[in-house]
């Protein structure tokens, strides 16, 4: 994706989500953010909160995009995708579950990676947050079946899967990358 797009959705993503919440919620008094409902947080909090994740989010996506990490890659062909893992995160072929329990070796390739990842994430997830508040704005069933269920539980969960989705994403285009390059070598 390129990045100019990737930064407007995000700041577009969660500018629409404050403002609908705002709607929703003046007093912030049905607001289901951790830092209101538990830290009992006022807007001031909240928005500036925001305001630093999308900054901090947007650095990591700069660094992303400006940093190649294709001199991690292996210097051998024929590796496989968990192999390649292994390798580009902790200089071994064989230690692909380190991921599980340790913080890869190279920051380079961490921080190039959470700039990948963080951006999409978080603003594929602010369009599923965006929506539900479109949805409890404009359909009283919706509404209803949203406190008599708990879907705001379903919205925080859906992080869980989009996280993978784009992890194996990432891993697989540079996996790709990778293969191309072993093809000239």
């Amino acid at each position: 994706m390129n990045f100019w797009f990737l930064v407007v959705s995000m700041i577009f993503v969660r500018s629409l989500d404050a403002y609908l919440t705002y709607l929703i919620t003046p007093d912030l008094k049905f607001e289901l953010n951790p830092l209101v409902s538990v830290g009992n947080q006022g807007w001031a909090t909240l928005l500036s909160v925001n305001a630093f994740v999308v900054f901090f989010t947007l650095l990591l996506l700069y660094y992303s995009f400006n940093n190649s990490v294709h001199i991690y890659y292996p210097k051998e062909k024929n590796y496989t995708l968990k192999e390649f893992i292994s390798f580009f995160l902790y200089n071994e072929k064989n230690s692909f579950y380190k991921i599980y329990f340790r913080v890869p070796y190279n920051r380079k390739v961490i921080l190039n990676f959470c700039g990948y990842l963080f951006a999409r994430v978080f603003t594929v997830w602010s369009v599923i947050i965006v929506s539900h508040n479109l949805l409890l704005l404009h359909l009283e069933n919706y509404h209803f079946y949203s406190s008599e269920w708990n879907l705001w539980v379903l919205v925080y969960l859906a992080i869980l899967p989009i996280t993978f989705y784009f992890f194996w994403k990432f891993f697989r285009l540079e996996y790709r990358k990778y293969l191309v390059n072993a093809r000239s070598m």
